[in-house]
């Protein structure tokens, strides 16, 4: 789009060839990896940008020169765009995969290997995340209900009372933190020939829930508790009704939302 070729430290930082500490290409790393003679593109910072060429500017019809931004990471835009770049802010993305990023004075990294440290376009994060969040919830609604039946079909069959739920491993898609098992399976545990289809759905949230709250803690143990947990996604209370009232008050944590902005605060 612009002939050269750049990209944003924030981006690098998810690479794992990024020095910490000079934020620069981390020649060590490159050589015990055999890449010393491989031509990586230049670091830049967040803001910078460059013209538009012609070729592109005509395929997307737009005026060659229009400023073209260098890219960042999804995760540190998301941290971005959710304002959360001050220390101690968290944000709790809910999506296909669950990931929770905490902004940080400094890398920070886990001595179990269980979180990973990269940089959002204004600072440093500790992030942690789950293969398993809404895939698995699709997962369950379409092999444990009919054809055709939607969410709003089965909230009301939930209940938010105590009650004996089999136990949901939530690693269908394998496992991400804190193991890092990508061949690992998931499965019910404590099955009874009472449990329901709703019994193993909202089995399901919670072991969802409970598989991101082991990210949560990984986190914590880390970098102390955050001052604030910002939640975006599909689980966000807005489109999911009951189903996120069981999620979020499912032991050790809740969430509340905040009438002064659009996100959602623990």
């Amino acid at each position: 789009m612009t002939g050269w070729r750049a990209t944003s430290v924030s981006q690098a930082s998810g690479t794992g060839l990024l020095n910490a500490e000079t934020c620069e290409w981390d020649q060590e790393i490159l050589r015990r990896l055999g890449l010393e003679d491989v031509k990586l593109p230049e670091l830049v910072g967040a803001e910078v940008t460059a013209p538009l060429n012609a070729e592109a500017a005509a395929l997307l019809g737009l005026e060659p020169g229009a400023a073209v931004l260098i890219p960042g990471p999804d995760g540190g835009m998301n941290q971005v765009g959710n304002a959360a770049t001050s220390p101690g802010e968290m944000t709790f993305s809910m999506g296909t995969s669950g990931a929770l990023r905490l902004a940080a004075e400094a890398p920070a990294f886990s001595p179990r290997m269980s979180t990973w440290s990269y940089r959002s376009p204004v600072g440093w994060l500790s992030g942690a995340a789950a293969s398993g969040c809404t895939n698995c919830v699709d997962w369950a609604k379409d092999r444990l209900f009919e054809p055709g039946t939607t969410y709003a079909d089965i909230e009301p069959q939930l209940s938010e009372q105590p009650r004996d739920l089999p136990l949901f491993m939530p690693f269908l898609f394998g496992e991400r933190c804190p193991g890092w098992q990508d061949q690992r399976r998931g499965g019910f545990l404590e099955l009874h020939p009472s449990h329901t289809r709703a019994d193993l759905y909202q089995a399901v949230l919670h072991g969802v829930t409970l598989s991101l709250y082991h990210c949560y803690r990984e986190l914590t143990d880390l970098n102390g508790t955050p001052d604030r947990i910002i939640l975006s996604g599909e689980c966000s209370p807005h489109r999911s009704g009951r189903s996120w009232s069981l999620m979020s008050s499912a032991p050790p944590w809740s969430f509340r939302s905040c009438s002064t902005a659009p996100s959602w605060v623990r």
